[in-house]
C-alpha cells in the first residue's frame, strides 16, 4: 500500500477514534447527570450535596457533550409537551362522557369543565362530586323537572367548537334517534379529534 494513502487512513482512523472518545465522554456525563437524585444524592456513590440546582458553565464544555445534551433536553421537552396534550385530551374526553350521565344538571360543557376543574385538584374529590351530581340528576328525573335548553339563542354563529358539536350530534341523532342529547354529543366528542382539540383550545381561553 502507499504511504501516502496509508498516512491517511491512519489520520482518519485517529480521528474517529477520537470522535469515539468524545461520545463516550458525553454519555458518561449525561449518566452522570441522570443519577443526580432530586435531594442532591449521587446515584452512583451515595454522596449527598446540599447544594441549589445544578448550574453548568457550557462554556467550558466539550462541543460534542453540549450538543448531544441539548439535543437530548429538547427531546425531553418535546415528550413532555406531547405527553400534556395527551393527557389533556383524555381527561376532556372522560369528563365529556361524565357529564352526559347527568343530563339534568346543565349543559354538558359546563358540567364537563366543572368535573375537570375539581379533578385537577384532587381526583378523589371529583369523583365525589359527580357522585352528587349522579344523586341530583335522579332526583331531579324523578320530579319530571323541565331541562333548560339553549336552542335558537341569537349569540350563537355556529363557529365554536361547542355550536359544531352540537350541529354533528343533531345530524347523529337523525340516525341514531335513540340517542340523548347529551350521549350525541359526547360520541361526537370522542370521534372527532379536530373539534376535541378545538373545545379545548377554546376553553384554555376561558381559564
Amino acid at each position: 500500500m502507499p504511504k501516502e494513502l496509508q498516512k491517511k487512513l491512519d489520520e482518519a482512523g485517529e480521528k474517529v477514534t477520537a470522535l469515539e472518545a468524545d461520545l463516550a465522554k458525553a454519555n458518561e456525563t449525561i449518566e452522570t447527570l441522570k443519577a443526580k437524585t432530586d435531594d442532591g444524592a449521587c446515584g452512583s456513590c451515595g454522596h449527598v450535596e446540599v447544594t441549589e440546582d445544578v448550574v453548568i458553565d457550557k462554556s467550558k464544555l466539550d462541543p460534542v457533550v453540549l450538543k448531544k445534551m441539548e439535543e437530548q433536553d429538547e427531546q425531553l421537552k418535546s415528550q413532555a409537551k406531547s405527553i400534556e396534550k395527551m393527557e389533556e385530551a383524555n381527561l376532556t374526553t372522560v369528563m365529556i362522557s361524565k357529564a352526559a350521565e347527568v343530563p339534568n344538571i346543565g349543559a354538558i360543557t359546563d358540567v364537563s369543565s366543572l368535573l375537570k376543574s375539581v379533578s385537577k385538584l384532587s381526583a378523589d374529590v371529583g369523583e365525589k362530586v359527580f357522585d352528587m351530581l349522579k344523586s341530583a340528576n335522579a332526583r331531579i328525573a324523578a320530579g319530571d323537572l323541565l331541562k333548560e335548553n339553549n336552542n335558537g339563542d341569537p349569540s350563537k354563529d355556529g363557529n365554536t367548537a361547542v355550536e359544531k358539536i352540537e350541529a354533528a350530534a343533531k345530524d347523529l341523532q337523525k340516525t341514531a334517534p335513540n340517542l340523548s342529547d347529551q350521549q350525541a354529543f359526547a360520541q361526537i366528542f370522542k370521534s372527532n379529534a379536530e373539534l376535541r382539540q378545538q373545545y379545548i383550545d377554546e376553553e384554555k381561553q376561558q381559564d
